[in-house]
């Protein structure tokens, strides 16, 4: 069952509201709850709303052992408030503390306040986090296998991990500057259930100290945006057998935001590799090539040999057409253990070649190679611009027309 709590504003409808949310709890017997409670200060007196609100909280913890799922988006200040009946929360199995909606700070932001059950230790698999520290949720973290946070330090991240071997999936929008200056005292974590990973690390020093502690030998999905260095030296240490790897490059000083060909290097599982916003080696795609000698249906690349989907973001190309053609069609025939042709789709945008830049068209025998690939089963794009126009397209009429002039 799901009941959506939003605002518990006008005095004379208050106490009604509240007898028939009651009743509809009774009603619904020992179902296990939903709940979703929604603090919104639009229109409102926030004050009076806090102070119903806080009642509302009141009746909810009756029922805190039929507790399936909690979504909050409530003033931080009533964190606390929400702890139960006594009687622990055995089937919660989510946990969503969502960022309320006030622009007062001293409704909207932690200052210190706990979540926990009272008499109780939850142990829910999901938890989704705003904004609250790591230490002021009091649940059992080795029962915890999906996490989502906003923000938190990076000395909580391997903290984290350390307390909850059992994540199998994680993602933090954002590591920050530490709370504190307390460092990580451990050795490195080496977490054997991680497989999927989202992380977004600006900061090079915090992309130093959380990968230089972190080994994760069986992570199979990774979307990353941060410093390239120091992930290098965590995928080599870690050897994992990573299938789909999305990257969002912030090179650091001296490095041009190039993808370091090492770092590529140490992911020879990789079936499906996207960069965004990172400059590519110069000489990335005459290593994806295959040598003619052994570039049969029976012989994989040595080189990313399970690549099937490859996608490439930046301003303009850093590569020369010849060398993409001559990749792509070096692997166009490479027949994977499945029996299927190994390499699916390669896909290019561009934010914006002008029309006048030597780069706006592909050489013609560049376009013919692109063309047989498609032919062959390739999804292949080529995308410039926010209207994303097909290049190759474009570029083989251009061609055409050329010639046809030159005919005239």
């Amino acid at each position: 069952m799901f009941v959506y709590l939003n605002k518990f504003e006008d005095p004379e409808a208050f106490e009604n509201r509240a007898l028939l949310l009651i009743d509809w709890f009774e009603r619904t017997g020992d179902r296990p709850l939903f709940l979703r409670i929604f603090f919104d200060e639009t229109n409102s007196n926030a004050s009076h709303h806090m102070k119903n609100l806080g009642q509302v909280i009141g009746i909810i913890n009756r029922y805190s052992a039929r507790w399936a799922k909690l979504e909050l988006q409530i003033p931080f200040t009533l964190i606390p408030v929400l702890c139960g009946d006594g009687n622990g929360a055995p089937v919660l199995k989510c946990l969503d503390i969502g960022y309320p909606w006030h622009d007062d700070e001293k409704w909207s932001l932690p200052n210190g306040e706990i979540f926990s059950i009272a008499n109780f230790t939850a142990s829910p698999p999901k938890l989704e986090n705003a904004f609250m520290p790591l230490d002021t949720i009091l649940v059992d973290w080795s029962h915890v296998t999906d996490v989502q946070f906003n923000q938190m330090t990076a000395v909580e991240l391997l903290t984290l991990l350390q307390r909850a071997p059992r994540i199998s999936r994680c993602s933090v929008e954002h590591i920050m500057q530490h709370r504190s200056d307390n460092p990580f005292r451990h050795s490195i974590v080496h977490h054997n259930s991680l497989i999927d990973l989202h992380l977004r690390i600006v900061i090079t020093s915090l992309a130093n100290l959380v990968f230089q502690h972190l080994a994760l030998p069986v992570l199979r999905t990774f979307a990353y945006e941060g410093d390239l260095e120091a992930l290098t030296a965590l995928m080599v240490r870690s050897t994992p057998p990573l299938t789909d790897f999305h990257l969002f490059s912030r090179g650091s000083k001296g490095s041009n935001g190039e993808v370091p060909l090492q770092l590529i290097q140490a992911l020879s599982s990789l079936e499906t590799l996207y960069i965004g916003t990172g400059r590519l080696p110069e000489n990335f795609f005459d290593i994806l090539s295959i040598p003619q000698s052994s570039s049969d249906a029976k012989s994989l690349p040595t080189f990313l040999p399970h690549l099937r989907r490859f996608s490439y973001s930046h301003g303009n190309p850093t590569f020369g057409w010849p060398s993409v053609a001559k990749a792509i069609a070096s692997r166009a025939d490479v027949v994977s253990e499945d029996g299927e042709l190994l390499l699916q789709s390669v896909k290019f945008r561009f934010r914006k070649i002008e029309k006048t830049s030597p780069a706006y068209y592909i050489d013609k025998k560049s376009v013919k190679q692109f063309l047989s690939a498609r032919d062959r089963g390739i999804d292949l794009r080529i995308m410039n611009g926010i209207t994303e126009e097909d290049m190759i397209d474009y570029s083989e009429r251009y061609h055409k027309q050329r010639m046809f002039r030159r005919h005239v």
